[in-house]
């Protein structure tokens, strides 16, 4: 991908769903099956799904990453809110950091947007607020599409409803709004 792209010149790289969130799967919390084929395939450390999110970032050099709020990365912030530290000690310094920011203010759009400005200048790596706004050649590309009107679940033909022309990525499938 990082040849493609380098040889393409393409200017930006738009990430919905950045994170699998793997982790912290609220999918998976009361599955102790899942849980443990998490642990056994190396899943369930959060320092290293972060590490791996921040590295593949950095791997193109020649764009500007935005990224976009989105369900998955929201998962860390979702984790934070409902999970008790003292029962995943392997993870328990990293919960423990994430919400002290949290609670100081530093992570106002989400602990995963908080980790990556933390490592990117926004020239290189931009993570987009719920209300931002973010313009491509007549396209809205801000909104992941998980939420929809007055809070509800967003869908495609939700979107297309919409007067400004949008991109969304929440169905992981390609589709125009």
């Amino acid at each position: 991908t990082v040849n493609i792209i380098g040889n393409l010149k393409i200017p930006i790289e738009i990430h919905h769903d950045l994170a699998d969130g793997v982790t912290v799967n609220n999918h998976i919390e009361k599955n102790p099956v899942e849980q443990y084929k998490r642990m056994i395939a190396g899943d369930d450390c959060i320092e290293k799904e972060i590490a791996d999110i921040i590295q593949f970032l950095g791997i193109n050099p020649y764009t500007k990453k935005i990224v976009v709020q989105a369900n998955h990365n929201d998962r860390f912030d979702r984790w934070i809110n409902s999970q008790d530290w003292k029962k995943d000690l392997k993870n328990a310094l990293p919960y423990l950091k994430y919400t002290t920011a949290v609670l100081e203010g530093k992570a106002e759009k989400g602990v995963l947007a908080y980790l990556i400005e933390n490592q990117f200048t926004k020239d290189e790596v931009f993570c987009l607020d719920y209300d931002d706004s973010y313009m491509i050649g007549g396209y809205e590309v801000a909104h992941h599409g998980h939420i929809g009107a007055n809070g509800s679940r967003g869908s495609v033909e939700q979107f297309r409803k919409m007067s400004t022309k949008m991109i969304i990525g929440h169905s992981h499938s390609p589709a125009r709004a």
